[in-house]
């Protein structure tokens, strides 16, 4: 970014970010990324900022992303591996693994995108929801 804008008080409109990090300057140790805007902002300006990041593990949390809108992912996975270890019979084994993968096939349909009937903007994949 300081290719593109060497000088940090020249300000405008931002058009481009990036982002930089982790640093280890003089006393001061950063772990997180930061974003940088080019050119510097000459005004506040209002945005909107989507990510990704590892949810924390449901064996600590108190409640996760998964266990509040998927609950039966968790359900019946936790029901494969309990019977496995008991070896149960394998007709129930394979009745809880078609469940579970019914359960995942909703969760990768959503995490796919493809419940997005309601998108607005053009360009998107849109597909019916059943």
């Amino acid at each position: 970014m300081r290719e593109a804008y060497p000088t940090p008080t020249d300000t405008g409109t931002p058009k481009y970010y990036a982002l930089f990090g982790p640093t280890v300057a003089s006393s001061i140790i950063s772990n997180e990324l930061s974003f940088i805007l080019g050119p510097t902002p000459d005004a506040t300006y209002s945005a909107e900022l989507h990510y990704y990041y590892y949810p924390e593990s449901i064996t600590t949390a108190v409640t996760t992303w998964l266990g509040d809108n998927f609950d039966t992912v968790l359900l019946y996975g936790s029901l494969i591996e309990a019977y496995t270890f008991m070896k149960g019979e394998s007709d129930m084994i394979g009745l809880y693994e078609g469940k579970y993968k019914e359960a995942l096939a909703l969760a990768k349909r959503l995490g796919d995108g493809l419940e997005r009937q309601d998108a607005y903007r053009s360009g998107q994949y849109r597909q019916a929801v059943t």
